[in-house]
């Protein structure tokens, strides 16, 4: 019977009917198992609403279809036998899939995330790249701007420097210390050969064959002073010297080509030749102790002897040329201007002083290569004069010495370099008509005629008479590696 407060479970309500009920209630579903009289719900069965509440448990409505792929399946697995330990399992393993699959999905997400800022990130980094690259180019193109600028700069401060050397030699000396123009230059060394030439000719015409009556000795002396001028033939005199008709011409040729080759060596190749009696010293000859009382007197006339120091200017010019070639000749050009200046109007008595100075050691430099040239071995072709003619044939070549010495020193106060070519230098040259460096003998009469302007080229050059003279450099300085020939060579011929 009904109690005072509802019914009491009738017989056909079992155990598991009411385990079920409760298995609803805790899954949230309500659950309605009899009416108030305790009837079975119409309708209804155990297995029935055990599959309800399984695909409740998953959240599919009553005949939904299962969109995870996995409810259908645990349908199958559940039977109208399945436990209640069995179910929670399964809602356990549900649970379980349900949070695997929602981190699959979050990785998913931040996968996504992940790749698209990696794709940021390596889009940034090609825009790096390229901006580095074109830094990298730009920077380039500036270093080699730099560059530029720097030899720019260097050619400038080089310009500067040249331009300040110029102004500086204009303004250390007076305009009339300026170089001669090349015309008057190749004047003065025409006129000097015209000199060597009539000299030679007037004191120098001996009988060649002297030469054959020399001693051994004196002779292979004379022999080789003579091949620096002439070409010999193993060693000997050539056979075109010995000619008939060459017995007092060859000993002229042979004089003026030794006197040309003294003065280019000994003065146009000397700069500092006419000032080394500022440097000497006299040293004392005192007779040996067992001469004859003869011999003592005689030598007791030449007690002192005037000594030169060694040419310590041309080393150090020398010196100075290899490491700069045009401060050299900076240096070079002030020394000679200080101690043989040009005054000028109110110019200091120091200065006109110093000039009388100059003259006075050119014409004792004049004097000393004048007595050290007849005293060499050319004194062989000097034929023997009256007593009376030795002081003008001395006084004559001191003229030629004087004359050199002074168009020497106005060359060497210059800027230029003066430089000669001798027999070996112009051995190696063939000889033409039309040489710019040196011209045949006046006794070969070439250019008479148009027909023998050339029948001796390429002939061999037997004698230089007068060597070439060149300049390098101009009055400013410059072009040291350029020459102009002042004084072509004379040369001698075989025919």
């Amino acid at each position: 019977m009904p109690g005072a407060f509802g019914a009491e479970p009738t017989q056909s309500q079992s155990p598991e009917t009411t385990q079920e009920q409760i298995s609803a209630q805790k899954s949230g579903q309500e659950y309605n198992d009899t009416d108030s009289r305790g009837d079975s719900r119409p309708g209804g069965s155990r297995k029935d609403a055990a599959k309800k509440r399984i695909e409740n448990s998953h959240g599919h409505a009553p005949g939904g279809e299962d969109k995870r792929g996995y409810g259908h399946t645990i349908l199958k697995l559940v039977g109208v036998s399945t436990s209640s330990s069995e179910e929670r399992r399964l809602m356990r393993l549900n649970t379980e899939l349900r949070k695997i699959e929602k981190k699959n999905d979050d990785l998913h997400t931040k996968n996504e995330q992940l790749s698209g800022r990696i794709q940021e990130l390596e889009q940034l980094a090609d825009n790096r790249m390229t901006i580095i690259n074109r830094q990298k180019q730009e920077i380039k193109v500036r270093d080699d701007r730099l560059a530029q600028f720097a030899d720019e700069q260097q050619g400038l401060e080089d310009q500067i420097r040249t331009a300040q050397l110029a102004m500086s030699k204009r303004s250390a000396r007076p305009k009339v210390d300026l170089v001669d123009d090349e015309r008057t230059i190749k004047g003065n060394f025409m006129n000097l050969h015209d000199e060597v030439r009539k000299w030679s000719k007037a004191w120098g015409s001996a009988d060649f064959s002297i030469v054959d009556n020399l001693s051994g000795e004196d002779k292979g002396k004379f022999l080789e002073q003579l091949g620096k001028v002439v070409a010999l033939e193993g060693g000997q005199v050539p056979h075109s010297l010995r000619a008939s008709d060459m017995t007092t011409r060859s000993s002229v040729l042979c004089v003026s080509a030794m006197l040309g080759r003294y003065l280019c060596a000994h003065v146009f190749e000397d700069p500092f030749r006419p000032i080394r009696p500022l440097v000497a010293r006299t040293i004392t000859m005192l007779p040996a102790a067992d001469q004859d009382e003869t011999i003592q007197q005689e030598s007791s006339k030449q007690k002192s002897l005037v000594m030169y120091e060694d040419d310590t200017l041309s080393k150090v010019y020398h010196k100075l040329s290899c490491l700069n070639q045009a401060r050299a000749q900076v240096w070079r050009s002030d020394i000679l201007s200080i101690l043989d200046p040009k005054p000028s109007d109110g110019a200091p008595e120091e200065v006109y002083r110093a000039q009388e100075d100059a003259e006075n050691r050119r014409r004792q430099t004049a004097a000393e290569l004048t007595a050290d040239f007849l005293d060499s071995r050319v004194a062989v072709l000097l034929p023997p004069v009256e007593p009376e003619d030795v002081a003008k044939r001395h006084e004559q070549l001191q003229s030629i010495f004087q004359t050199a010495l002074d168009i020497s020193g106005r060359l060497w106060k210059q800027l230029t370099i003066v430089k000669c070519s001798y027999l070996e230098d112009l051995n190696h040259e063939s000889f033409t008509y039309e040489s710019d460096y040196m011209d045949a003998h006046a006794f070969h009469k070439l250019g008479l005629d148009d027909e023998s302007e050339n029948r001796l080229d390429h002939h061999k050059i037997r004698i230089v008479c007068f060597p070439t003279i060149k300049g390098y450099g101009s009055s400013t300085g410059e072009n040291y590696h350029q020459d102009r020939v002042w004084g072509k060579a004379i040369v001698w011929l075989d025919e």
